[in-house]
This record gives C-alpha cells, structure tokens and sequence, in this order.
C-alpha cells in the first residue's frame, strides 16, 4: 500500500491558497479543499500520474506534477519513492516554479 506524506511547505502552501480563496468566495474555496483531496486520492493510488515537470536540476528531475481538478493553475508537485509518494509543493502556476524549488 502506498503512503501519501505532505511536505510542510506543501501544507503551507495549501494554507495560503486556502486563505486567499476564503478571502474571496468561501464556496470557492471549500471546492478548492475537495479537489485537492480527490488529487491526493489520485496521486496515492496511481504515482505515476500527472507528468514530469521538467527541472533542469538533476535532483529535481523525478517530480512530477498533477493539475488540481477544477484548479488548472494549482499544481501538486510530488516525488513517487518506494511505497511512499511525497507532496513537495502545492504552488499556483504563475509562480516562477523554478525559483521556488531553489528556495
């Protein structure tokens, strides 16, 4: 059985969009929480989903990155590892991506 850990830059993030979504339209933002869970969902039961971002850093190379249902600029960005798949990152995608990795 594979297990799905969040990273706690991931949890922040979430925080965050959640926040600004709340500001903005609590509907919104309570559809927001349920996508995300039914991303998670589908990341944990198949790891290999989603599509490898791309970084340049060799390091980076195996993330992968899902599209949260409803939401195509929030991106989940996670590494599949032996029974364990790990959210790295939740980020919006106007992000500089990239630069945020680094940090």
């Amino acid at each position: 059985m594979t297990l799905l850990t969040q990273e706690s830059l991931a949890a922040l993030d979430l925080r965050d969009h959640l926040e600004y979504l709340m500001d903005r339209d609590t509907n919104v933002a309570l559809h927001f929480v349920d996508a995300v869970e039914i991303a998670y969902q589908k990341i944990k039961d198949n790891p290999e989903t989603g599509f490898l971002w791309g970084f340049e850093s060799e390091s980076l190379q195996s993330v992968r990155a899902f599209l949260v249902p409803g939401f195509p600029n929030h991106v989940i960005f996670f590494r599949n590892q032996v029974n364990e798949v790990r959210v790295l990152r939740v980020l919006h995608a106007s992000r500089d991506v990239a630069r945020e990795f680094r940090a």
